[in-house]
């Protein structure tokens, strides 16, 4: 059943996402070919082209699409599991033969699949942009990865980064579900309550990942964290472990409020449910 949950909301919600990222790449494009055009005028003719103040606002407006298709997947994502779960349509969602935590999960692994994929899509629209402007060619892929898998712990290091990488989307996704499902409990103004709650669990975090940094400050030299850490900033290997042990401590924190925010979520969907 979440298998067909998770269908039926990726149909749902590319709706929304498909003309974003039709934009988005029409846009790199776009902004690659004055780059081109203007950079090849240059060359041969030893002046900017007639082309360059289009090509410098067709660059502004891509930049700008660029952080709003960031942005709106998250927006979107936020709002189809509110109005999904928290209001009218949510009088047909808790009809169906499935658990909350099944409703939940259906519309996080939504969420986190339409966050990789505005990732991958931000990616190639940066990269075609860069080749417009002759930074990226075959020489820099492999300037840039043919170090990579040269040695086993390059290879655990990329690993790591990619888990690193999903459980911190699904953190975000956990954390904006838990944001909404307490705003559902006030009368009014949820989507400003929502938004509140989104910033406090935020200055929470900024709080406690303060405190820890501030504990390690005051660590002394004779630890054995500051003794790892003297050895790592010595070695290039040892750095690279310090940062594989560094994205697996991330991933452990946000796993741990991964399950708090979907424990919360839960209990408010299974006792406080309060439909609009």
């Amino acid at each position: 059943m979440l298998k067909k949950l998770v269908k039926y909301d990726l149909r749902a919600t590319s709706r929304s996402f498909a003309p974003l990222y039709i934009v988005l790449m029409a846009l790199a494009v776009l902004s690659a070919i004055f780059e081109k055009i203007c950079s090849i005028f240059q060359i041969r003719s030893g002046i900017q082209s007639p082309l360059y103040v289009a090509q410098c606002i067709t660059g502004v407006v891509y930049g700008i699409a660029l952080f709003g298709v960031c942005l709106l997947t998250l927006v979107i994502c936020m709002r189809y599991f509110y109005d999904n779960l928290f209001k009218d349509e949510g009088y047909l969602m808790h009809t169906l033969p499935v658990t909350p935590a099944k409703l939940i999960w259906g519309k996080v692994l939504t969420s986190a699949l339409w966050g990789l994929a505005t990732a991958a899509i931000s990616i190639v629209s940066v990269l075609i942009v860069m080749a417009g402007n002759n930074q990226v060619n075959s020489n820099w892929f492999h300037m840039n990865w043919g170090i990579w898998f040269t040695k086993p712990l390059d290879v655990v290091a990329l690993l790591v980064l990619v888990l690193t990488a999903v459980i911190s989307v699904v953190f975000s996704e956990l954390w904006a579900c838990v944001s909404l499902s307490i705003a559902s409990l006030v009368p009014k103004h949820h989507a400003a309550v929502g938004i509140g709650m989104f910033i406090v669990f935020g200055i929470i975090h900024m709080i406690l990942i303060i405190c820890v940094v501030a504990s390690c400050d005051n660590l002394p030299q004779a630890s054995w964290i500051m003794q790892a850490y003297n050895a790592a900033i010595n070695s290039q290997i040892g750095m690279e472990t310090m940062a594989i042990i560094g994205m697996l401590i991330a991933s452990g924190y946000m796993t741990i409020f991964c399950v708090i925010y979907f424990a919360i979520t839960q209990f408010i969907m299974k006792k406080h449910l309060n439909l609009q």
